[in-house]
Formats: C-alpha cells, sequence, structure tokens
C-alpha cells in the first residue's frame, strides 16, 4: 500500500470518529424512551427473548410457575419465619414426581416464591427479559404495604433469588438444569417521582423446564390472600401443578413444604389448618382430612387441566 492511501484511510477514519462523536452527543440529547419511566420498562438494548409462558396460557390476575417448583421443596414454608436464614449446601429436597432436585444458597421461602412469580409475569408482560421496575411497583404488584420493612424484605428476596441455585433432573428422561433465577439485578437511576428503580434480568434458561406446558396458574388474589401462611401457600402451589382427585399422607405433603416432621400430630394440625385457609380463600372446593390422609378437591381448573379431566371421564372402549 502506497504512503498516499495510508494517508487518505487515516484521513477517513478521523472524519468517520469525529462523525461518530457528533451523533453520539445528540443522542445524550435526546430523550430516550426508557428514560419516561412510569412503573416498569424494558431495556432498549436487550434482544427480543423468548417467553416462558403465553399470556393466553396462564390468563388475566394469574401468573405462572415451573411445574417442578411447585412440586418441590425450594421455597419452603419454613423460610416464611423471621430471622436469618439457613445456608442449604447442594442438599436434595422433597419432591414429589419423578425428579431429582438439589438446592444450594439461602433457604427460600414461599415470600420469595411471590416475588419470582411476578417477575416471571413481569418478563412476559415486557417481552424481555430485562427490564426495570420501582421497587414501589413491585410491591404493589405482590399486594403487599409499601413501608420501609416491605422494601427491605423484597430486596432480600431479590437478594436470594440471584444467589440461590437449582439443580433440577428428570429422573426418567435423563435430562435437566442447572440455574439460578435471575441473571443479574442492580440499581438505576430513579424516576421522575424520585421513586428508586431496579434493573433485573430474570434467567432466561427456565423457558425450557421441561417444555412451555409445565408451568402452572397461580391465581394471585388467592395466593396472596393468604398472607404469610407459608403452608397453605406451598400447597396451594403443589395442587396448582395437576389435576383432581388428591389424595396425599401427610409425611408426603410435610416433605413437599419443608416441615420439620419430628412432631407429627403438630405438623397434621398445621396442614389441616391450611387446607382451610385454601377453602376460605376459594381454591379448593372442599377437602377430608383423614387419620392418615388428605383429600382435596379444586374449586377451579385452567381450560387444559379441564379439558385432560373430561378426556379421563369418558369410557374408554373395552378392547377386542
Amino acid at each position: 500500500m502506497s504512503e498516499t492511501t495510508l494517508a487518505e484511510v487515516s484521513k477517513a477514519a478521523k472524519l468517520r470518529v469525529a462523525e461518530l462523536a457528533k451523533r453520539a452527543q445528540r443522542a445524550s440529547k435526546t430523550p430516550s424512551k426508557s428514560s419516561a419511566i412510569v412503573e416498569t420498562t424494558t431495556i432498549e438494548t436487550t434482544a427480543v427473548s423468548r417467553l416462558p409462558y403465553q399470556p393466553e396460557q396462564i390468563g388475566a390476575g394469574a401468573f405462572g410457575l415451573p411445574s417442578v417448583l411447585c412440586r418441590a421443596a425450594v421455597f419452603t414454608a419454613r423460610g416464611n419465619s423471621k430471622g436469618p436464614r439457613p445456608m442449604v449446601r447442594n442438599e436434595l429436597v422433597g419432591v414429589v414426581g419423578p425428579f431429582e432436585v438439589r438446592y444450594r444458597g439461602e433457604a427460600q421461602g414461599q415470600d420469595d416464591l411471590d416475588v419470582l412469580g411476578v417477575l416471571f409475569a413481569l418478563w412476559v408482560e415486557n417481552g424481555r427479559s430485562r427490564f426495570v421496575v420501582s421497587r414501589h411497583a413491585l410491591l404493589k404488584q405482590l399486594g403487599r404495604t409499601t413501608g420501609g420493612q416491605d422494601h427491605k424484605q423484597l430486596l432480600n428476596s431479590i437478594h436470594r433469588l440471584r444467589s440461590g441455585s437449582v439443580d433440577v433432573l428428570h429422573a426418567e428422561r435423563g435430562v435437566g438444569q442447572v440455574d439460578g433465577f435471575l441473571s443479574k439485578w442492580g440499581y438505576t437511576t430513579p424516576d421522575e417521582r424520585g421513586q428508586q428503580l431496579l434493573e433485573i434480568e430474570v434467567n432466561e434458561a427456565w423457558c425450557t423446564v421441561f417444555g412451555i406446558a409445565h408451568w402452572s396458574r397461580i391465581d394471585r388474589q388467592q395466593r396472596f390472600a393468604l398472607g404469610r401462611n407459608g403452608t397453605a401457600k406451598a400447597l396451594m402451589a403443589f395442587y396448582a401443578s395437576g389435576v383432581a382427585p388428591f389424595v396425599h399422607r401427610y409425611e408426603t405433603l410435610a416433605k413437599l413444604c419443608g416441615l420439620d416432621t419430628t412432631h407429627i400430630r403438630k405438623v397434621r394440625q398445621t396442614i389441616r389448618a391450611a387446607h382451610k385457609a385454601l377453602v376460605d380463600v376459594g381454591f379448593l372446593a372442599s377437602y377430608e382430612a383423614g387419620v392418615d390422609n388428605v383429600t382435596v378437591v379444586r374449586a377451579t381448573y385452567t381450560d387444559s387441566q379441564a379439558r385432560f379431566l373430561a378426556k379421563r371421564s369418558k369410557p374408554r372402549k373395552p378392547r377386542e
């Protein structure tokens, strides 16, 4: 290459740099779409992501949860208690179904599962797994008050969701995954009302947890009406992941909720009270607490569950 050509290239490069600098300066003076944040917004630079479920699949007034999380004691009833939570070190958790589930991190509770469910819903609503939302808006979506202690509890939940990790293995298919719930989170510039904004990215790996059909519908109003009743919330998630009829032993339900079965009599009382609470909020139509097990009947079903029940109720043709 000649010296003249090199000089021309150098001059062209300098002009290009100057042009880019002018563009950047103009862009900094132009309000971006993300600067007009009210409640939630997506990050404009994030590519369109896969959705964990379709809005019509779950419906209005509800959020979706991976069914495997509804059937495993990753989010326990005991985690709702006040005070420091224990660290779990890659331990097997109680599970119903053909799964092997391990968890590592600070113990998660049903209050954390509430937060995760709302974050999944915001992912679907925004069309992207990465979005900005105010703490105030999150608390409102969770049906909570917005005092200082509520903000602190919310941030603690987000910390646990970011740091915890779950190993899920489908024993029959031999497939699974090892992942946390949030890829990252942090603070960003407060909005025009001075509300603190959080930038959150949900881990997209949860899109592929054994297929899109394996998501359970959780009615927000019913769930949040249960308040701090962690046992009732754990049972609600479990029953939402399947269809009737349900007959389970107290020991199985206790394991699923992460309850200590040392004093089984007290555990049975807790489980019976939780079922009554589920009837009171309209999730269960009825339940029968026997000596060894509990039988429940759901009040409502999703469209797919109703179709399954209708198909199963049809008389089968006798084999020839």
